[in-house]
């Protein structure tokens, strides 16, 4: 019986472990800047070192660890993530730097023009809605990015 149990124990902690967070319930706002953080470090970054995040007024500055050339990274995660950011905080705008200097930014504006033309969606829309956030995600995984 006590294996039993063990065994349930450790498949349910596994599991638990293993399970992929859910982004929308880390929703926040940027006057809790460990939410912030906590949201950011979710968010994949396709193994890139994160170093710093910078909350200004209304806008979230990312900071990673490298000195890669902007002109040869795949600009999709930083896309999809500040797009999600923006949804998930009140962030007006998300700018990416790395040792080189910054490599990627986008305002509200750009998200909005974005979402319009590829979901027929503003931010509002989606942030006030758990079941569209689930949409965009899964749109997001198919969205093709161009450098």
């Amino acid at each position: 019986m006590t294996k039993k149990v063990f065994i349930l124990t450790f498949i349910l902690i596994f599991t638990m472990a293993c399970s992929k967070t859910n982004l929308y319930s880390l929703k926040t706002d940027l006057s809790h800047k460990e939410n912030v953080e906590k949201l950011v470090n979710e968010l994949n970054w396709e193994n890139k070192d994160l170093k710093e995040i910078n909350i200004n007024k209304e806008t979230i500055t990312i900071i990673f660890d490298n000195d890669e050339d902007y002109s040869k990274i795949n600009l999709k995660p930083y896309v999809v993530n500040s797009i999600y950011l923006m949804i998930l905080t009140n962030a007006e705008e998300i700018s990416c730097e790395n040792k080189i200097g910054s490599f990627f930014g986008i305002d509200k504006k750009m998200a909005n023009e974005l979402l319009s033309a590829q979901c027929n969606k503003s931010l509002d829309d989606i942030k006030n809605s758990e079941e569209e956030f689930h949409k965009l995600e899964k749109f997001m995984k198919n969205l093709k990015v161009d450098s």
